[in-house]
């Protein structure tokens, strides 16, 4: 099952954004590290943000009662109708089952619905660079590049499609 998070969703979404941050470390923006040190009025507020969905949503895969995957939504340029694409991530022990595919889907339907036009991502290079399933997805590089603020020795790539 794929659903948004909501306001009762904190703690598992904590849990959930800290395993991916420990899984793939070189994936994402942010890290472990900053991210656990943030209180829990932090975590509660973003989880109530997706209760209204409409400046940021974040849905979640959920297989029985274990969150095995997430994938955000927010606005990058909203009077451009560009959205982004943020933390994505699947248990490692849950890929294979199409599930970053329908959480892509989710979120480009949620922008759609909020008169986007694109959804961009930021790729961080890495040797395991995810830029090859987002492009089975429709999304191409800009050709845009960028470094991380945590670590300005690491770069990244952006990606973008129609909705």
């Amino acid at each position: 099952m794929i659903r948004v998070v909501g306001p009762d969703d904190a703690r598992q979404l904590r849990a959930l954004r800290l395993r991916a941050l420990a899984d793939a470390p070189d994936a994402f923006g942010s890290s472990a590290q900053q991210e656990t040190g943030e209180p829990v009025d932090y975590w509660s507020a973003l989880a109530g943000r997706g209760a209204d969905a409409d400046e940021i949503v974040i849905y979640v895969a959920i297989d029985g009662e274990a969150w095995v995957g997430m994938a955000g939504g927010r606005w990058y340029d909203r009077e451009r109708g560009i959205a982004g694409l943020w933390g994505m991530w699947v248990d490692p022990a849950a890929r294979g089952r199409r599930l970053g595919e329908r959480l892509v889907a989710e979120v480009q339907a949620w922008a759609a619905a909020r008169g986007g036009r694109f959804l961009r991502l930021g790729v961080v290079t890495a040797p395991d660079d995810p830029s090859p399933f987002y492009e089975r997805l429709g999304f191409v590089r800009t050709g845009e590049l960028g470094t991380l603020r945590r670590d300005p020795s690491r770069g990244f790539h952006y990606l973008v499609r129609p909705v």
